[in-house]
């Protein structure tokens, strides 16, 4: 079976934390925000940034 790949547009109070348990969790995971600070922690977590 293949593994889906994941992406967030925004990372507010509800896109961060659910980004971070799908990582944490071992899904590929791209995110996006406009504010492109808001990604370094979950790019350090893993996540790919588009």
């Amino acid at each position: 079976m293949t593994q889906q790949k994941i992406g967030f547009i925004g990372l507010g109070r509800m896109g961060h934390p659910m980004a971070l348990n799908l990582i944490r969790a071992g899904y590929p995971v791209t995110v996006y925000n406009r504010t492109k600070e808001k990604t370094a922690p979950l790019a350090e977590a893993g996540a790919s940034v588009a």
